[in-house]
Parts: C-alpha cells; sequence; structure tokens
C-alpha cells in the first residue's frame, strides 16, 4: 500500500485502531479512511467529515467553509467509494439533485490521483488484484472503463457468489450526449439497479450499457450483446 508521506500512514493507522474499537475493518471503512487521510485538511476536520461509531457521512460538510478545490475531490473520492455518494449536500440528495464535482474527469484532475487509485483498490480487492505481467492490461481496462463519456458501450460482470449460477442481466441506456450529463444519467441508474439488486438479494449480474444511443436505434451494441449472450445461455 502506498501513502503519500508519513503523516497519511501514520493518520490511518491511527483510525484502524479506532476502527477495531467498533469492529468496523471492512473494506468500507478501511477505504474511506485511507481517502481522508490523503489531504492535511480533510485528515483536521476527519470528525467533521465522518462519525466512525455511528458509520454515518456528512454530505453537509463538501460546503464547509474550511474545505478547499482540492479536499472536496478527496471527500467526494471518499463519499463515492462509501455508498456511491453523487451529492454535494443533504438538500441535494432529497431533491436528487447529483453533482457533477463526482465525476471521474473532475476528481481525478489532480496530484492525488495516484492516491485515489490505491484507495479503490482497498475498495474493489477482487476487481484490482493483478501481477506484473497483466499490470498493463488491467490498467488499460481500467481507464476504459473509468471513463465511460469517451466510449459507446461496454460490458461489466460482478460475480459475489460464484456458487450461485443464476445471473441477472441489467440494461442501462443513454441517449444523452454532454459527457457530464452522460455520467450522471448512467450513474443514477446504475444506482437504482444495484439498490433493487441489493433488496431483492441479487449476487450476480452483468451490467451492458449503451452511451449515446436512443431508444429506436437498432445498433446498440451493448444490447445486441445481452440478447445474444441469452441465447447462448
Amino acid at each position: 500500500m502506498e501513502f503519500i508521506d508519513s503523516a497519511h500512514k501514520e493518520f490511518y493507522a491511527k483510525k484502524l485502531d479506532e476502527l477495531k474499537k467498533f469492529s468496523k475493518t471492512d473494506v468500507y471503512y478501511r477505504s474511506l479512511v485511507y481517502t481522508l487521510g490523503i489531504c492535511e485538511t480533510t485528515r483536521d476536520h476527519f470528525s467533521s467529515i465522518f462519525d466512525i461509531k455511528e458509520g454515518m457521512i456528512n454530505i453537509n460538510s463538501i460546503g464547509s467553509a474550511w474545505q478547499t478545490g482540492t479536499s472536496e475531490k478527496v471527500t467526494r473520492m471518499a463519499f463515492c467509494l462509501w455508498n456511491r455518494c453523487m451529492y454535494d449536500s443533504e438538500e441535494d440528495r432529497e431533491e436528487g439533485k447529483m453533482s457533477s464535482g463526482y465525476n471521474p474527469s473532475e476528481v481525478f484532475c489532480c496530484s492525488y490521483a495516484p492516491y485515489f487509485w490505491e484507495a479503490i483498490k482497498i475498495r474493489y480487492p477482487e476487481y484490482t488484484r493483478y501481477n506484473e505481467k497483466e499490470k498493463q492490461k488491467q490498467f488499460a481496462v481500467y481507464n476504459w472503463v473509468g471513463n465511460i463519456e469517451q466510449i459507446e458501450n461496454y460490458v461489466e460482470e460482478k460475480i459475489e457468489n460464484t456458487e450461485d449460477k443464476k445471473v441477472v442481466a441489467l440494461y442501462i441506456r443513454t441517449n444523452l450526449t454532454n459527457s457530464n450529463e452522460v455520467n450522471l444519467d448512467i450513474y443514477s441508474q446504475r444506482d437504482k439497479l444495484e439498490e433493487f439488486c441489493k433488496k431483492n438479494n441479487i449476487k450476480n449480474r452483468i451490467y451492458y450499457i449503451d452511451v449515446r444511443k436512443s431508444g429506436l436505434d437498432k445498433n446498440r451494441k451493448a444490447m445486441n450483446q445481452m440478447i445474444s449472450d441469452k441465447k447462448v445461455k
């Protein structure tokens, strides 16, 4: 695990000890603590951003006077890894008003980007493990999926129970063209589907996503791939 400096490393170790007191040491907590430890500002205001005991994020902290442009990126990254948050305030969440500040093109546009990737590896170890031989291949896939506004379609498997052979196909489409709007629309649909899967205990699923495609467009590669996969199985 890479740390930006000794202060980051010491902060992470200290908070892990606190987490152990409450038996909260899973990847959700560890990735959030690691991320908020990257920046001095978020380290200093950690308790205003997150309540370890209650396991609650304070979305309104993004609008605090002590926030800087860079610390806002760190806070958003931490929130996104915690529960896929896409809001800048509780009021925005109630109104369903998502923030474009969570877009990869916004969050990763800073010197902390390499450490954000470290946080992603903590949060999603099952998807980010690779040996040196596969490193370039995996990194290319990450960049491809991470910049959804630059592609027309993609397919992603999420298998959480290898013993269960049942796999549910989930289809997402947007006809929007603006990069920020594309991301917001796709992630909004995906959040709703993830919530549906969680309520219905759906562990294994495959996302088929078409970008910038209308419902009348017959040339939807992800949809056609989904139909083809269904026939094969």
